[in-house]
């Protein structure tokens, strides 16, 4: 038994010292880790390191894979039918304890789906009406010139009222409040001024943050071919087409990146991306970005984040198209 010391970033970015045996399978000390961790048992993990772009495997142990020391350990849960089962009975409770009005009992329930998968889908954007997201830079709301379309809100009050609940007065301007914030615009209805143009097309990911610093965006296609900032053309046809702050020089007070596959040139297949700190430009600290992941021209995802370190490589989702 050889106890060796890893660094283990659970699925809601935390940081763990652990010792590990690296002579031991590692589908033999995973259920240990995990109850450590107090995440959900029901679930199959696995162990990603740094960098890398596949799990390590379940049936070998950490030194046949060679992972030296310290190496920061990504736990994940595996994308199967029991990880879908398992969120999709959490997305069911979330929407009842919406319908009852229990606000902080859904949020919790939705943040548990976004620890372990934020790319989860969101038919009924709860995720956006309950969580909402960190600020944009530069962000303005976009005037369609189009009514709203009716939330799941307005039913429910609709409920309420048809099932002849009698509120009082107090509870019902609370409620008022509560359920106009929930019935606000949604969807990506955004612009971003003075921003170049940027590509897109089948699979579009688009990195921005608001900070001197130069982050870079790793997006990885369904061949296992990384497009970054070295690698910018894919086999599959990806494309990095915009990259912003590279090398500190030429700072932009928007800073974006971007890659893209052209309409009828995507693959089909499991995505991956990543943000990189590559270099601190006069940050000083923490660096907050949000990731657009645009499908076919419509918006599919808004992920907020957060970098901490240069040097950091930090896996934000995975998405199938």
């Amino acid at each position: 038994m050889r106890e060796v010391s890893f660094s283990i970033v659970d699925p809601r970015g935390k940081r763990w010292a652990q010792l590990l045996d690296v002579d031991r399978q590692i589908k033999l000390f995973l259920p240990g880790l995990v109850e450590a961790l107090n995440l959900p048992r029901e679930l199959n993990y696995v162990l990603v390191p740094r960098g890398a772009n596949l799990p390590l495997d379940n049936q070998r142990t950490i030194a046949a894979h060679r992972v030296p020391p310290g190496t920061e350990l990504f736990l994940r849960p595996l994308r199967d039918q029991i990880l879908k089962m398992f969120l999709d009975k959490l997305y069911d409770e979330a929407k009842d304890y919406v319908k009852d009005q229990l606000m902080d009992l859904a949020k919790d329930k939705l943040k548990q789906i976004l620890d372990l998968d934020p790319a989860y889908p969101d038919p009924l954007r709860l995720k956006e009406k309950l969580l909402g997201s960190l600020p944009r830079p530069q962000v303005q709301q976009r005037p369609t010139g189009q009514p709203q379309p009716k939330s799941g809100a307005g039913c429910i009050i609709g409920g309420i009222l048809g099932g002849g609940f009698v509120l009082l007065v107090g509870a019902v301007i609370v409620i008022y409040v509560i359920f106009k914030a929930l019935s606000g615009p949604s969807g990506n209805g955004y612009i971003y001024p003075n921003e170049p143009v940027l590509g897109t097309g089948d699979v579009q990911v688009t990195l921005r943050w608001d900070a001197p610093a130069d982050l870079d965006l790793h997006v990885s296609d369904p061949y296992q071919e990384e497009i970054w900032y070295d690698h910018r053309y894919s086999g599959s046809g990806g494309n990095l087409d915009v990259d912003a702050n590279a090398g500190c020089n030429d700072m932009s007070a928007n800073p974006v990146e971007n890659i893209f596959w052209p309409y009828g040139g995507a693959p089909s297949g499991s995505y991956s991306v990543y943000v990189v700190y590559f270099r601190d430009c006069g940050a000083y600290g923490p660096v907050s970005y949000e990731i657009t992941l645009t499908l076919g021209g419509q918006v599919y995802d808004v992920i907020s984040g957060t970098v901490y370190d240069a040097g950091e490589y930090q896996f934000v989702t995975s998405f199938y198209r």
